[in-house]
Order: C-alpha cells, then structure tokens, then sequence
C-alpha cells in the first residue's frame, strides 16, 4: 500500500521478519535515529551506491587489506587507479541517473553519499568562508592516502565542474578548497 504524506514523499508498508525488524530496531535506537530515517538510509545506499557496485563488479575489501594496499603501490599508481575509477564511477552514475554536473549534485551524491559510503574517507563535512568552499575529508590511512585523496577531489573538481581547487594536506585530513561561482 503507497499514500501520499503531507510533505508529498510516498508512505509505503512492508513486510519484515521479526528478526530483521528486531536488528533494525537495535541499529536504529544504537545510531540515534528514527526507523523511518534508518530505512530511508538504508535504501538510499542501495539505490545510489550498492546497485552501481553490482553493476560495475566491485570489490569491496576490508580497510585493513586496503590500508595495505596503499603502503604497498607507489603513489602514482594509486593516484592514477584511484582517479580512474572514481571519474569512471562519477560519470556512470551521473548519467544513469540525470545528475547535473555542479558543486552542490557533487557534494549530495559523491562527497556525502558514494565517496563516504566506499571508504574513501571517514568523515565529510563542508563549509563556506569568505566565498570559498571548504570541503573536509577525515579517513585513517594516513599522508600517503591524503595525497591521493587530495589528488582525486582536485581533479574531479577540475574535469568535472572545469573549476580548480587548492588543498591543505594532513595525515588524515584533507581541505579543498574551491572558489564560490
């Protein structure tokens, strides 16, 4: 059954295991949130993250074999694999889904959503100051990845917006910044 809510987004029911409602249940009260919000999460990673990594026959490994990784490639080769893909992937899903190419549909569905939702980065925030945007990224892997990170995030800014973009480097943290257009 689908009705139409006040705020015109579509109230559906479902049908769950108690099992899986019980997890939800605990996953939602752990976090903080509603059901409702869990779900709507839930489901927001299925339809813009997890459904373009079937279709593209991603890998997804655990951090500590990616934190390997990165120690183990030279950084050009991990800055060029890691630009490659994320272009790639960017570009697919824009398409697929008619996302326009600006800072605020990079910042909703790469920065807050697919990037965050890989494991790029652990963290994302951003901020303007004085006519710039600031984009911060938190992960765990250290100046190494910050580098690369930096790298991808100016690069896809870059080809993508046909804007560029300075950064602040850390060893887990990285700034864009990017002029207000």
């Amino acid at each position: 059954m689908v009705r139409q809510s006040r705020a015109k987004k579509p109230n559906i029911t479902i049908t769950a295991e108690d099992k899986i409602l019980n997890e939800l249940k605990a996953w939602s009260q752990s976090r903080g949130l509603s059901m409702n919000s869990l779900i709507n999460e839930i489901l927001a990673k299925n339809t813009s993250f997890f459904k373009y990594v079937e279709a593209h026959e991603c890998m997804i490994i655990p951090s500590t074999i990616f934190s390997h990784i990165i120690k183990l490639l030279p950084d050009k080769a991990l800055t060029d694999l890691s630009n490659q893909s994320t272009h790639e992937i960017i570009q697919s899903i824009f398409a697929h889904n008619n996302i326009p190419y600006t800072m605020e549909s990079m910042i909703r569905f790469y920065f807050e959503g697919i990037g965050l939702w890989s494991g790029m980065y652990t963290i994302f925030k951003h901020y303007t100051d004085m006519g710039i945007i600031n984009l911060v990224f938190e992960h765990k892997y250290g100046i190494k990845w910050s580098k690369v990170l930096s790298h991808t995030v100016s690069d896809l800014i870059e080809k993508m917006l046909n804007q560029s973009s300075t950064s602040k480097i850390h060893p887990n943290t990285v700034i864009v910044q990017v002029k207000e257009k």
